[in-house]
């Protein structure tokens, strides 16, 4: 991996050698930066850094002409999104609300982030489950979400729009697990009582996963929809 090969460069670093890793270093640096793929080290330090020079001027010229997005999706998403992880914790269910943040922030690449939390608070038994891993997953999740979809409004279209089905997705997948759950426990029907099945069958747990899919459906409704979309950067354009 490019990060191994850059520490290895610096395990490497001397009086003698500085100059040559130190542009080594820059364009592994760029690689990163600038996303491309591992195979892509096989380019001259030239055309990266060419590659990286146009990018750059790219980025000034959108910053100094206000050329970007002005995050109405990922407002939109954040507000809702926080909406469905109260919903839940206000439930009673804030373990739940914890994971369906933690699922959210690793699927957008923030794997890292989580583990990051967790040794700042040494994975402390009062704050694993808390409101206060509840409150950092969601600062995580609003804060990597920013940094992907602030320059470019297709960036933010397919971002936004994609986490919404996705989180729909591991919504259903839960009553789907739970479904299987049960169905496994009626496979036993013979070895245990009636009324033990009974309450599997009509769960509160379980309705509780059913509604969450429909708070989900009911609250991201314009956010599936690319005419909502679509209408709602054209009145921002034109205001």
């Amino acid at each position: 991996m490019i990060e191994d090969k850059m520490r290895n460069l610096v395990s490497l670093l001397n009086g003698d050698n500085v100059y040559e890793i130190k542009e080594d270093l820059i364009k592994c640096l760029d690689i990163l930066t600038l996303s491309l793929d591992e195979k892509d080290q096989k380019l001259s330090k030239e055309k990266i850094n060419r590659i990286y020079s146009i990018m750059q001027k790219r980025k000034n010229f959108r910053s100094e002409n206000k050329i970007g997005t002005n995050l109405i999706l990922f407002k939109d998403f954040i507000k809702k999104f926080y909406s469905l992880l109260d919903d839940v914790k206000d439930k009673g269910y804030l373990q739940d609300s914890v994971e369906i943040a933690s699922d959210c922030l690793k699927g957008i690449g923030g794997i890292n982030r989580e583990f990051k939390l967790l040794v700042v608070n040494e994975k402390s038994e009062e704050y694993v489950y808390s409101k206060d891993h509840l409150n950092d997953l969601k600062k995580e999740v609003e804060s990597l979400l920013y940094e992907k979809v602030y320059e470019s409004i297709y960036e933010e279209i397919y971002t936004i729009v994609g986490l919404t089905h996705s989180i729909r997705f591991d919504l259903e997948e839960k009553c789907k697990e739970y479904g299987r759950i049960v169905l496994s426990l009626l496979e036993l029907e013979d070895e245990i009582s009636k009324e033990e099945l009974k309450k599997v069958l009509h769960n509160e747990y379980a309705l509780e996963l059913q509604r969450r899919v429909y708070y989900w459906d009911n609250v991201t409704i314009g956010l599936r929809n690319h005419y909502y979309i679509e209408k709602l950067y054209e009145n921002t354009e034109n205001d």
